[in-house]
């Protein structure tokens, strides 16, 4: 042994991830892909290919009251229109 302590110091340390999609304090945006479905998505997280923002960023609460009033209906645009 060359006399240092390798044990890990930080049992004593509460270590939490925050997961940037659960956070009821950040800014979000709403997104919409090809289809119409609408995704609540953080303002500091790209845009994932597909989708563009339309409304936002702003509150977690402004941005689930959007896709509550503009998305009544959950099927896939196709589907809606087909026959």
């Amino acid at each position: 042994m060359n006399g240092t302590d390798d044990t890990d110091d930080t049992d004593d340390e509460e270590c939490t991830m925050t997961n940037p999609f659960d956070a009821p304090d950040a800014a979000y945006r709403v997104l919409v892909n090809e289809e119409q479905q609408h995704s609540l998505w953080p303002r500091d997280v790209p845009a994932p290919g597909g989708w563009s923002p339309v409304f936002g960023p702003d509150t977690r609460d402004a941005c689930v009251d959007y896709v509550d009033t503009h998305w009544s209906d959950m099927r896939p645009a196709s589907i809606r229109t087909a026959g």
